[in-house]
């Protein structure tokens, strides 16, 4: 008698997701369009994370699924986070160049 688990699609989903998302995230760091991809896809896979933690403890998956599930739901995590630095830090710079220009402005005047 085998002792083997059956490995849950959606928790393998969540970490496929969740780590193409998290390459997207910092390939959109140098190729823009990646970042939007890799945030949705990592969005993706946190929630499909979530969902498989969510039916382990509720007893509808197998147990042996927990540390897929996990490593999904913190790639997908992960990569929304950095997206989220990401474009705190660009928001941040666009501000300051904005801000930079019209005391330039105003003091060149």
């Amino acid at each position: 008698m085998s002792n083997e688990t059956a490995t849950s699609t959606t928790a393998l989903m969540s970490v496929i997701l969740g780590g193409i998302g998290v390459l997207f995230v910092l390939m959109g760091c140098f190729f823009g369009p990646f970042g939007c991809f890799g945030t949705v896809l990592s969005g993706a896979g946190l929630v499909l994370g979530m969902l498989e933690l969510r039916k382990i403890r509720a007893g509808e998956s197998d147990e042996g699924n927990r540390a897929l599930s996990t490593a999904g739901a913190g790639l997908g995590g992960g990569g929304c986070a950095m997206s989220a630095l990401i474009w705190l830090c660009i928001s941040g710079f666009v501000v300051l160049y904005v801000v930079f220009v019209v005391i330039a402005v105003v003091l060149g005047n």
